[in-house]
């Protein structure tokens, strides 16, 4: 063998010259073939490492697990949904299936989108529990290019991405359902990325599962944080964290990181060695700015985490300080005084100003809340609104202290709101408890009925007797001069003086404390004034503002001079008004197409039939996916609209442009010939027959048989189906019980609704109820049918703060049987006039107050505002108040509210009743100073009847 190891034996040393060059290189061969190894090794290595480390190691995820809460506003806890095989659970189930179902159905995530199922249910009113599993993940959903290398933040950017997707599609799914969703409770605790069918390792960390205590020496600093830090965990609500120290001492904490999902999510504090002692309670905080330095008042503390599904996935990192009582050296500038347990200090000028200085609102103590009947006065200074009192989390000292009264519905509410006018209970329970009227608002009948003062001489007896009507000067909408004269309310304080004595500029509303006036009569918290948004309808509010003060060195500046700290940049999670903060996250040069909100995406990813942007830019006049095919049985028109086969060829023109009847025999079928009139196509406002026989002998509309009952309930009258038989409403497939929205029947098979209450993806997944004027008793007259199809307003849309256009079109499956109960309205023709103070009729099953959806059908009485005043006190300008109808009073309270969108709004003329106006929306339910908008009826007959007669 050793013929062939020349170069490696020592025999061999002495070769020829052809045998020395042969021996020196194949050292040198050795060696490149070994650092070749090593590189192709080396490079090898650094892509797999690359791709772990990086957002590609998620391109061969198999599965997304994210696990949320929310909450559900028109729904009260019951024991029942305790149990998942009750009634009520399953129906509630569904139905917020069916919600986020029509949520990512209608998303980006469509394609990967699996299922959606319901961990339970949780008290503040309903909190669902739910996971949302995503499958066949895209690549390009994972590795977007904004995303930083490592696991944390692309994992918190699927958190951001799912969030922001039930946020952009949610309101109108669900209301479609029959559930009312408050997204600013959402939460998306956990992301949990499953590949190969192995789930990511848990954190290693401790999580508590009982109060700890923590006890403490004189002159102790330690850090403290959230479990898991900084990572976000699951950590259950009432686990406390307590720290004790030796009597004479004080506990302070300082943040130096918090992150609580704003208004969804809570960290809790408390001034106490026992966490549930009453009344330790001092402060709670929210959102993402770091909270002031808190000083305990005796010798403990307490931090608590609470949200409305009872799991806290927020963070926090902080500093805990003993220090003895007469060590604590805390002096206020002169003329400011000290906030009880906050190390900050307030001034006169911050008292009574709607904004609490103090996180434990001492610099709002004896003011008042406004408007004062939406808001709760807590002890200890804060104002909270009505509707989180009573509901479980504490939010002031008293909120949850004095709950007295339980509802028929089970939900307790504080013994402060019997008897003040306000519907809390939603069958009005509470106003029934032998209540005198002695609220400012009401007014009392001789037989002791309550009734509310804009009732007063509006040309209905509300009272037994009628007697609300006698002894009128001036009709409820107007203005009573010194000298008697009647004039409008809205020329009142409006600058010009009508009245000759000059009483109608005398006494004008005035905002309480210090609440910034606008010119409309708004009253507006301090934090609300030059924060870059105009709440004023004016814009007043953003006026004369001072330019923003510089940011320090490392942090960032949002348009409107908010500073954030650095770590809250490009975290995923916008804080600025407009989202600058989360825009410009990525390299510029990298950017091949950037949508509105900052995010970049790959060119080819442009029209290729995924909405990648939020708003989808990315899709611009692009081909739109094909339909779906009809169900067997059914034939596709092509407007989308699917009719049975039956329907075709039938001598009816049941598609537009009459689709359905082109190409048939001659001995195809001609309905015409023999109908009766309960044949789907009679009566439904198309002449279908020569001679238009099919619409002769129809109901009446505007015809009301029902006998009148005359009893008022303070802002809202109960009412009933008979009164009002073209009331109806949308509702889950599975769940008559609740109200999406409103609507009037035009026909045997139409409806009207407003165009935000109902899309064609609802189609199947809600129905329309009528004949109904109590939700949970559909009793002999009620009629449940299905959707057809749904035709928008094609200039419907949506502009910041109003919607134009805000009307569509409901086709039944089945035509309803007209009875004395459910009757169509008329439509009113376009000179139909409606003068300033013409008393208009609104009804529905919204809202009455503290967030309860009513349990009856409701009607109120509501004047007509002339365009230049609606102008004055809103958002609209001159030309959009054209196509919308502005009525409301001075105080506020009456009008309708959540729930009651796409209602009729009607009135009399000549024995009939017309619909004039559509429920639409306005700033805020029974505001003063701020009408409600209905969508103009007479503006849209000529597309109503186009639509009907398939044209």
């Amino acid at each position: 063998m050793k013929e062939y190891n020349h170069c490696a034996t020592e025999e061999y040393r002495v070769e020829t010259k052809k045998s020395k060059k042969r021996c020196k290189r194949w050292p040198l061969l050795v060696v490149i073939i070994i650092v070749t190894v090593i590189i192709l090794v080396a490079i090898t290595l650094a892509v797999i490492y690359t791709r772990r480390s990086s957002d590609s190691e998620y391109y061969d995820i198999d599965r997304v697990s994210a696990l949320g809460s929310i909450r559900i506003v028109n729904k009260n806890f019951t024991s029942e949904l305790n149990e998942s095989f009750s009634t009520e659970y399953v129906e509630l189930e569904s139905a917020f299936i069916l919600t986020m179902d029509a949520v990512f159905m209608d998303s980006r995530l469509a394609s990967s989108y699996n299922a959606t199922t319901v961990d339970g249910f949780r008290s503040g009113s309903v909190i669902v529990m739910f996971k949302i599993i995503l499958t066949d993940i895209p690549p390009k959903f994972i590795a977007l290019p904004f995303t930083s290398n490592n696991r944390v933040k692309t994992k918190e950017h699927i958190r951001h991405i799912i969030n922001k997707t039930i946020h952009l599609h949610a309101a109108g799914a669900g209301t479609q359902v029959g559930i009312e969703m408050d997204l600013s409770s959402l939460i998306i605790h956990e992301v949990s990325l499953q590949r190969d069918e192995e789930i990511e390792e848990n954190l290693k960390c401790d999580i508590p599962t009982e109060d700890v205590y923590t006890y403490l020496k004189e002159g102790d600093i330690i850090n403290v944080t959230s479990p898991c830090y900084p990572e976000l965990v699951m950590l259950g609500n009432g686990i406390s964290r307590v720290f004790v120290a030796p009597e004479g001492n004080r506990i302070k904490i300082s943040f130096s990181e918090f992150r609580f999902e704003d208004e969804g999510e809570y960290l809790y504090l408390g001034s106490e060695r026992e966490p549930d002692v009453v009344g330790t309670f001092i402060a709670r905080f929210t959102g993402y700015d770091l909270p002031p330095d808190m000083m305990s008042a005796g010798s403990g503390l307490w931090i608590r985490g609470w949200s409305y599904n009872g799991i806290i996935g927020g963070l926090f990192d902080a500093q805990i300080t003993v220090i003895k009582n007469e060590m604590v050296d805390f002096d206020c500038p002169p003329d400011t005084e000290p906030c009880r347990y906050a190390l900050r200090c307030y001034s006169e000028a911050d008292q009574c100003d709607g904004h609490t200085t103090c996180p434990s609102g001492t610099d709002e103590l004896g003011c008042d809340c406004y408007p004062p009947l939406s808001y709760f006065k807590c002890s200890d200074g804060r104002c909270l609104s009505r509707q989180y009192i009573c509901n479980g989390p504490q939010g002031c000292s008293d909120d949850e202290a004095y709950c007295g009264f339980t509802c028929p519905n089970g939900k307790n509410i504080t013994d402060v709101f019997m008897c003040d006018g306000f519907n809390d209970c939603g069958d009005f329970a509470d106003e029934r408890q032998n209540c005198s009227c002695d609220q400012e608002d009401q007014w009392q009948c001789p037989d002791g009925t309550c009734i509310y003062k804009n009732n007063v001489c509006d040309g209905f007896p509300h009272c037994p007797g009628g007697d609300d009507e006698t002894d009128c000067q001036c009709e409820s909408w107007q203005f009573t001069c010194g000298d008697r004269t009647c004039i409008p309310y809205w020329e009142r304080c409006d600058g010009n003086t009508t009245c000759a004595d000059n009483s109608d500029e005398q006494n004008c509303p005035k905002c309480p404390g210090r609440l910034f006036q606008c010119a409309s009569f708004q009253c507006l918290s301090k934090d609300l004034i030059c924060n870059g948004e105009k709440e004023c309808f004016g814009g007043d509010d953003e006026q004369d503002c001072p330019p923003p003060a510089e940011c320090l060195e490392g942090e960032f500046a949002c348009d409107n001079g908010k500073c954030l700290r650095s770590s809250l940049a490009c975290d995923g999670i916008p804080q600025c008004i407009n989202g600058t903060d989360e825009a410009y996250c990525d390299d510029d040069e990298d950017c091949e197409f950037r949508c509105d909100d900052g995010e970049c995406i790959p060119i080819e990813w442009i029209c290729d039939g995924v909405a990648d942007c939020i708003e989808g830019e990315d899709e611009p006049d692009c081909d739109q996916v094909e339909p779906e095919p009809c169900e067997d049985g059914f034939f596709r028109c092509p407007d989308r609209e699917c009719i049975p086969d039956i329907f075709v060829c039938n001598g009816i023109r049941d598609c537009r442009g009459s689709a359905d009847e082109q190409n048939c025999t001659e001995n195809a079928t001609d309905l015409c010939r023999n109908f009766v009139e309960d044949d789907y196509f009679v009566c439904d406002g198309k002449e279908d027959c020569p001679h238009g026989d099919d619409e002769k002998n129809c109901p009446v509309c505007g015809k009301r048989p029902g006998r009148l009952r005359r009893r008022r309930m303070l802002a809202g009258r109960e009412t009933s189906a008979a009164e009002y038989p073209w009331q109806i409403y949308l509702a889950s497939q599975n769940d008559t019980e609740s109200v999406s929205c409103g609507g009037a029947i035009v026909n045997r098979q139409w409806i009207i609704t407003a165009a935000h209450c109902i899309s064609t993806f609802q189609i199947g997944r809600m129905v329309v109820i009528t004949g109904v004027s109590n939700r949970f008793e559909f009793g002999e007259h009620g009629q449940l049918v299905h959707i057809a199809d749904v035709y928008e307003h094609p200039d419907f849309y949506f502009s910041g703060y109003y919607l134009l256009y805000d009307v569509a079109l409901v086709k039944l499956r089945e035509p309803l049987t007209m009875t004395d109960y459910v009757r169509p309205i008329c439509l009113p023709d376009s000179g139909f006039e409606l003068g300033p103070g013409t008393y208009l009729t609104s009804t529905g099953f919204g809202e009455t107050g503290a967030g309860t959806i009513s349990t009856l059908l409701m009607e109120t009485r509501l004047p007509v505002i002339p365009s230049e005043v609606c102008v004055r006190w809103t958002k609209h300008t001159l030309e959009d108040v054209s196509k919308v109808i502005c009525v409301g009073y001075e105080t506020g309270v009456q009008g309708p509210c959540y729930g009651d969108s796409g209602g009729p709004l009607v009135v009399e003329k000549d024995g009939s009743w017309y619909i004039v106006g559509i429920v639409s929306g306005g700033a805020e339910c029974g505001a003063p100073y701020s009408p409600n908008f209905y969508t103009r009826v007479t503006e849209l007959v000529e597309w109503i009847n186009d639509v009907i007669n398939l044209r």
